[in-house]
């Protein structure tokens, strides 16, 4: 249980290396997400029947606690222009407490369409808040965006993302408190990374309220980041999402 743990927070954490040795999967043609679990033998788990994201539709009452956050100290370490995605890494300090457990936020990193839809529709970009305790679990915290109003917090993303295949150490922090809505109320399910191995147990925590940018700064991060980016909707099989 402790291996099968590790793994899923290295290939997290270690994204970075997938760019360095290069990588074997893809959104598109011979590499697309339909082909992942015959491109390596360690991706069988994409085959899985806990498999990310999910379409959320039908949904139980499970008066969920709410999600205790401590940004505070919020401390960013680098923003890297990986292969597939724009990742913003943390130094240790912020994190969100679920289930009686402190969990750590290590990194976030966006897909462009979103990968959960709600009712069938896909918002035009999500965020994963990708968190770790100290066994090594991990929670997604998932923030969909709509167009509407400019956001400062993706401003400065933009403003501060290195070009394809590069890492800005940053010298002065960014404020990414509008990267979150105002309302924490979320739908909870049990699920697995989006990417490459595609390892089940992953708790997944999608807000229920949106975070607006304008039509302008979408563009501009999709034209950063590979685009498109989101693996397509997996059955939800005998799962059910909380809300």
């Amino acid at each position: 249980m402790k291996k099968f743990q590790m793994t899923i927070l290295s290939v997290l954490l270690s994204m970075n290396t997938w760019a360095a040795e290069g990588h074997d999967w893809g959104y598109q043609n011979e590499n697309a997400p339909d082909q992942w679990a015959t491109l390596n033998q360690n991706y069988h788990a994409c085959l899985g029947h806990n498999q990310s994201p999910i379409n959320i539709e039908k949904t139980v009452s499970g008066n969920l606690e709410n999600i205790k956050f401590n940004y505070k100290n919020l401390s960013i370490k680098n923003i890297q222009n990986l292969p597939h995605t724009i990742q913003i890494n943390f130094n240790s300090g912020a994190s969100i407490g679920i289930d009686d457990e402190v969990f750590e936020l290590k990194q976030i990193h966006f897909h462009s369409p979103s990968e959960n839809t709600v009712g069938g529709q896909h918002s035009p970009l999500e965020a994963h808040f990708v968190h770790a305790n100290t066994n090594n679990e991990l929670a997604v915290l998932a923030v969909l965006y709509n167009e509407g109003a400019s956001n400062r917090a993706i401003q400065q993303l933009i403003k501060n993302t290195p070009p394809q295949g590069g890492t800005n150490e940053l010298k002065k922090s960014i404020e990414l408190s509008e990267l979150l809505p105002k309302e924490k109320a979320y739908y909870r399910f049990n699920g697995s990374l989006t990417t490459p191995p595609c390892t089940e147990g992953v708790r997944w925590l999608v807000l229920k309220e949106s975070v607006m940018l304008s039509g302008s700064e979408l563009q501009a991060i999709q034209q950063k980041m590979v685009f498109p980016n989101n693996r397509p909707v997996q059955k939800k099989n005998a799962r059910i999402v909380v809300e």
